[in-house]
């Protein structure tokens, strides 16, 4: 009877004990292999972003923001979206969100490019909500046009942030047959309250590609690159400089611990790249012996952008044995 009694406890202590046993005999394993080398592209396999003091966010088709490939957008569409149209965007009901990260802060005003469905008459109101907060709403017109909506101070703030458009109307709406309600060509996030919407739209990409495993940035603003760092002795290696050499060209690259929920850099190496003259140097920072979500942050003022400051092989490398 003693020996019954025991058995099922004792099969159930096997069967939770063997998986711990074969954690510790590969964790034994692992320890006697030579760890191997790494030498990662940052440029192919890291998150290249580039933010100046306004956000553009195009909607037709084929486009995204104003930073060309290879960078990354930092936007998403809530569900009742149409896809994408040579013309823009259609929201399908009465309200639509629209999700997007910034690592800065400082927008005060957001202008839309956009209008409503024709056959809705009168033509709405539309009202923002920017992070549960209210903003004046505007009256829309009929046709295609550029309407702004000025954010409360701390609206925006680092990080990810939520808008809701909500069309309302002084009469009972009625829903096209086609289900559209709102076309969005552009969205705007500017700095200024009075920023001017065609001046924005009209500049150069601020960031381009020229080469494969380089980027040359042309506007103030700041570069991102986020990369993961899977062991703690890797370090980062880059090339940077000014290839037109303007005098008094200056910036920081600083490279350390990311925490993307608290949109916080831990920098951990430092180095000052000056325009003095028309070449890139060699750089290596060290990761400070930590592992997990990294950053490459430059912030690249107007001197600097004049005389396009160039990041050019940035790897992730470690030897092995």
């Amino acid at each position: 009877m003693i020996l019954k009694r025991w058995t099922v406890p004792t099969l159930i202590v096997i069967a939770l004990a063997i998986p711990v046993i074969d954690d510790l005999y590969e964790m034994v394993r692992d320890r006697g292999r030579p760890a191997a080398p790494i030498d990662v592209d940052l440029i192919d396999d890291g998150v290249l972003r580039f933010e100046g003091r306004d956000l553009l966010i195009d909607l037709r088709a084929g486009r995204t923001t104003t930073v060309p490939a290879p960078a990354t957008p930092s936007y998403r569409l809530g569900e009742v979206w149409s896809a994408p149209e040579d013309s823009g965007t259609w929201t399908l009901a009465d309200r639509a969100s629209l999700d997007f990260r910034v690592m800065t802060d400082g927008r005060r005003s957001l202008m839309l490019q956009c209008r409503p469905d024709r056959r809705r008459k009168p033509p709405p109101i539309l009202r923002v909500t920017a992070n549960g907060v209210d903003c004046d709403p505007v009256q829309l017109g009929r046709e295609l046009s550029v309407v702004r909506v000025g954010l409360p101070e701390g609206a925006i703030s680092p990080g990810d942030n939520h808008l809701e458009l909500e069309l309302r109307s002084s009469l009972q709406p009625v829903r096209p047959a086609s289900g559209r309600t709102l076309l969005v060509r552009r969205l705007v996030l500017a700095e200024a309250t009075d920023a001017d919407f065609d001046e924005i739209v009209a500049r150069r990409p601020p960031l381009v590609r020229t080469s494969k495993d380089a980027v040359r940035v042309h506007a103030p603003g700041t570069l991102f690159l986020e990369f993961d760092v899977p062991r703690p002795d890797a370090v980062v290696e880059f090339q940077c400089g000014y290839p037109r050499g303007v005098r008094g060209a200056a910036c920081d690259v600083v490279v350390g611990r990311w925490f993307p929920d608290k949109n916080a850099l831990d920098a951990v190496g430092r180095v000052r790249v000056t325009g003095d003259r028309r070449r890139s140097r060699s750089y290596r920072i060290s990761l400070g012996n930590h592992s997990g979500p990294s950053l490459l942050r430059i912030i690249v003022d107007a001197t600097s952008a004049e005389a396009g400051l160039e990041l050019r092989s940035p790897r992730l490398v470690a030897d092995g044995p």
